[in-house]
């Protein structure tokens, strides 16, 4: 894991960073925060957060377990070696550390840049947590890194949401899976509404979910077309 290097800035101050390109398609990255300074012992959470080579995901895009403060996402990849995680800190003084399923692991104070190693041909997971006092806040990304050459073998099929809910939406994560991956279906109910209940098709069969109030279920993908 490598730390790409970030600059810290008071009042007027001004910095430079000089980067050098490698190879052609790398890129620099620009994130910045406005942050306190003086520390907010009471907020651990994170203002930004990127992950380069995984297009369009964003802090809107976890969604909070039902108890504590940890935050899940899932997202699906095809050959992906490396991903470099830039987070900031909403609250000066916080610490942050990014951490791989492959054991590698940095640490930095209130902003942090760093590039992730990834396996290809099973799950990876990337865990960033942010620590301000006693507080901690944790953001799993997880990555079904499918690889290209085996990919005949294992089809993926699509798992979609019906599109005429009422009083909230349902999203599912990944939206294509292959048979046995982990799928997360989260439903968010509008404000004043509470999930009734959660079914599961495809063109064999209909289940209805055991835990129908919780708003996150994990289900394995089975070798069909699921809705």
């Amino acid at each position: 894991m490598k730390n790409n290097g970030l600059l810290t800035l008071a009042g007027e101050a001004k910095g430079t960073k000089n980067f050098t390109f490698s190879k052609q398609g790398t890129f620099v990255q620009v994130s910045y925060s406005n942050l306190a300074s003086e520390p907010d012992r009471d907020n651990a959470s994170l203002n930004s957060l990127f992950f380069s080579n995984i297009p369009g995901v964003t802090l809107d895009d976890f969604v909070k377990d039902e108890e504590g403060n940890t935050y899940r996402y899932t997202v699906s990849a095809v050959d992906l070696t490396s991903t470099a995680v830039i987070a900031a800190a909403a609250a000066g003084g916080s610490r942050i550390t990014v951490s791989s399923s492959n054991g590698e692991e940095i640490s930095g104070e209130t902003s942090l840049s760093a590039t992730v190693a990834l396996a290809t041909g099973r799950e990876n997971s990337i865990t960033v947590t942010v620590t301000s006092g006693e507080t901690s806040s944790v953001y799993i990304l997880t990555v079904q890194n499918n690889s290209s050459s085996s990919g005949s073998s294992s089809p993926s099929y699509t798992v979609s949401t019906p599109e005429d809910t009422e009083h909230g939406v349902v999203m599912v994560s990944p939206k294509k899976a292959k048979p046995g991956q982990s799928v997360t279906i989260t439903a968010k109910p509008d404000e004043g509404y509470q999930v009734g209940k959660v079914t599961v098709t495809d063109k064999r069969t209909a289940t209805r979910l055991k835990s129908p109030a919780r708003a996150t279920t994990a289900i394995r993908s089975p070798c069909r077309t699921v809705r």
